[in-house]
């Protein structure tokens, strides 16, 4: 229902823009290391996900495209050295992530350093 809502609001373009857009559904990182998943899925106020290897959740707040997340948790599982570090690099690029971009189906994270994490809608 919100993708055919933003799909409206983009077509007949009443005001409705990227600063009424609640991040909320299911995400795939586009371009995720090699022989790895990464996911990030929203529902209200908080989020969760895979890592590469782990599970990960928090709370964001958002204001407009402005967001923060704050990752609260993470699971403790080891898998290998490569997916471990890429995991890791996830992790701190989702913490500085200070805005966002919806454009179709992709959900654009953006950090403070001007980095982006890219998804498509799953």
């Amino acid at each position: 229902m919100k993708k055919i809502l933003n799909i409206v609001c983009a077509m007949f373009l009443f005001g409705c823009n990227q600063a009424d857009v609640k991040l909320s559904g299911d995400y795939k990182m586009i371009n995720a290391p090699e022989n790895s998943e990464i996911t990030l899925s929203f529902e209200e106020n908080n989020f969760s996900g895979l890592a590469a290897v782990n599970r990960y959740f928090g709370t964001f707040e958002q204001n407009k495209n402005v967001v923060k997340f704050n990752v609260a948790g993470l699971t403790m599982m080891m898998g290998p050295e490569n997916l471990m570090q890429a995991e890791q690099e996830y992790i701190k690029k989702l913490n500085q992530v200070d805005a966002f971009v919806l454009k179709n189906d992709s959900l654009i994270l953006k950090t403070k350093d001007g980095a982006e994490i890219k998804f498509k809608h799953i």
